[in-house]
């Protein structure tokens, strides 16, 4: 009986565990298949799946591998670089979540996979999508300080999330409105073509001094050129741009917390004030933009040789 008893105790304790096996095997399934269904950019879905098996290349995983380097997260330099770390609880990337409207345990020491899950079952549906892209982002911007030296504003990260969202969701969707958005018939132009009718008014550009990204720039320029237009009072005015990030973050009604956020809605107001004057703005391609010049203010016919033989080129296409 001792023998038997003994025996069947061990049975049950055996079945237990098989089953609490199956309970973490499905748990698992579930996860992958909730994660794999995420309607992100598959670059993104790439990155959490390295996250999700901590195959993330951070300082306490090169350290695992016999690489020696400083394991302190770059943004905080306080606490070692973990992938829940860096991501979740790092003081810096609490300020991103919380710019997002998301609210972070900094205390919880669970691995992504399972703050990555909690999250997903927290979150209401509108803001579902952007807890990955912000992963990704915060991901993205540690590299580029890391390997570029080039620090970001917590805003900045915020907005790099929401935006490269908003462009892969229209660039998926087939029912999209071309008049109504991103893409519109006009934009994309591969050669300059000549307003009506076809004279130069004036042309001008400057250079301004500063360390900025290029879209930052882009949407500048693009603020100065509308404010132009609005202080010689001109009608049936094209502005071209090669910068379709810029060009969608006006056309789009997103609020973007950051310095490029706060230009994007001084060019938008521009265009409401100019509304009457038949104004708009119109993304061409780079090599359609070759008559940008450096520096310099140009009146009607007083073409500088060097891009009239650019005019002429495109003319000639």
């Amino acid at each position: 009986m001792d023998r038997l008893g003994h025996y069947t105790v061990k049975s049950a304790h055996s079945l237990i565990q098989k089953r609490e096996i199956t309970e973490v095997a499905e748990e698992v399934s579930v996860y992958w298949k909730r994660l794999w269904k995420l309607s992100i950019p598959p670059k993104v879905k790439s990155f959490l799946w390295q996250a999700s098996t901590n195959c993330l290349p951070t300082k306490c995983n090169l350290q695992l591998k016999g690489i020696s380097v400083n394991d302190l997260c770059p943004f905080c330099n306080s606490c070692r670089e973990s992938t829940s770390h860096v991501l979740f609880s790092c003081s810096f990337s609490q300020v991103c979540w919380n710019l997002l409207g998301v609210q972070i345990d900094p205390d919880d020491l669970g691995v992504f996979a399972d703050r990555f899950a909690k999250l997903l079952d927290s979150i209401h549906a509108d803001n579902l999508l952007h807890i990955p892209m912000l992963c990704w982002a915060l991901w993205k911007s540690r590299n580029e300080l890391i390997w570029n030296q080039k620090g970001a504003e917590a805003s900045e990260i915020v907005t790099l999330a929401r935006i490269t969202l908003e462009q892969w969701k229209n660039a998926q969707d087939r029912s999209f409105d071309l008049s109504l958005g991103f893409a519109q018939i006009s934009d994309g132009a591969a050669n300059w073509q000549p307003p009506s009718p076809g004279s130069l008014l004036e042309a001008k550009a400057s250079c301004v001094g500063g360390l900025v990204e290029p879209v930052f720039s882009e949407a500048l320029g693009i603020r100065e050129a509308l404010s132009w237009i609005k202080t010689k009072d001109w009608h049936n005015v094209e502005v071209e741009s090669d910068s379709l990030v810029s060009i969608q973050a006006i056309r789009s009604s997103t609020v973007f917390l950051s310095y490029f956020g706060k230009i994007v809605q001084e060019c938008r107001q521009l265009l409401l004030d100019l509304i009457c004057h038949e104004v708009s703005i119109k993304f061409v391609k780079r090599s359609a933009n070759a008559v940008a010049i450096s520096d310099r203010i140009v009146f009607g016919s007083a073409i500088p040789p060097d891009m009239n033989c650019v005019l002429l080129n495109d003319l000639l296409v």
